[in-house]
């Protein structure tokens, strides 16, 4: 898999995207009015290609005080069915997020008996056209398999968090542009 980090630093769509009205709007909806963006970033999984995202929380990479934390995943490809987690899409657990953060930072199998082996299990595709998005809390455990699709798949995840109790140089604001200072 290849990864460009930051891409909001260095292409204006991507600032555009985020000061959308209706994607703030969603934001502040789950996570209140004043947020911040700690990260992003595009994974490349080519055709047949494009490594796999083990099975995860988000938890232990997000630096944090709480988990008022986002990512929101932003697919650059349509993603179909036949894109599904055993072919190289993503997969999330439903409500795995209402545990406790599990202490290993990777879930290797569903078949082990590690913690989080029946969410696993359990684990719905996520599908939709470029453009689509998904919103998941920090704590829901996730992953993809390689890449054995003809096609690509390219998903952008940004991470948010409410802004309350960030340090300043941590993050950057998230406004939308009808109301951004000139």
């Amino acid at each position: 898999m290849r990864r460009v980090k930051t891409p909001h630093r260095f292409f204006p769509v991507f600032q555009q995207l985020l000061r959308h009205p209706r994607l703030v709007a969603v934001l502040q909806d789950l996570l209140g009015p004043s947020l911040r963006l700690t990260g992003s970033k595009i994974n490349l999984k080519s055709p047949r290609y494009g490594s796999p995202v083990e099975w995860h929380q988000d938890w232990a990479f997000y630096p944090h005080t709480n988990d008022d934390l986002l990512a929101v995943g932003v697919m650059l490809d349509d993603c179909t069915q036949r894109q599904r987690p055993a072919h190289g899409g993503a997969g999330q657990s439903p409500r795995s997020h209402i545990r406790s953060p599990c202490r290993r930072v990777f879930l290797r199998s569903h078949r082990s008996r590690r913690p989080f082996s029946d969410e696993i299990a359990r684990a719905v595709p996520l599908t939709g056209r470029a453009g689509s998005m998904s919103f998941h809390h920090v704590r829901l455990v996730h992953g993809s398999a390689q890449n054995v699709s003809s096609l690509p798949r390219t998903p952008a995840p940004l991470r948010v968090r409410r802004r309350r109790r960030v340090a300043a140089h941590a993050a950057s604001p998230i406004l939308p542009t009808s109301t951004r200072a000139s």
